[in-house]
């Protein structure tokens, strides 16, 4: 069974108070949750490109001897 499914379960039969309380924790945990920033990401490929700028080399070059390195 889901977990939505299960919550669904439990407050079936709950009151209208209980309905409140339940209303009043998921609005709680939704205040303190991280918001996602959609527009965020909308420039996120040309900071990827000014990072990488820097390298001398190749990207791939990089990650390979990483790896070496690790091994």
């Amino acid at each position: 069974m889901k977990v939505k499914d299960l919550i669904y379960e439990e407050i079936k039969d709950m009151s209208a108070s209980e309905y409140l309380s339940v209303y009043q924790y998921i609005h709680a945990i939704k205040a303190i949750r991280p918001k996602l920033h959609k527009n965020k990401r909308e420039h996120a490929y040309e900071d990827v490109c000014s990072a990488l700028n820097n390298l001398t080399g190749t990207l791939t070059d990089d990650i390979v001897q990483g790896r070496e390195e690790r091994v």
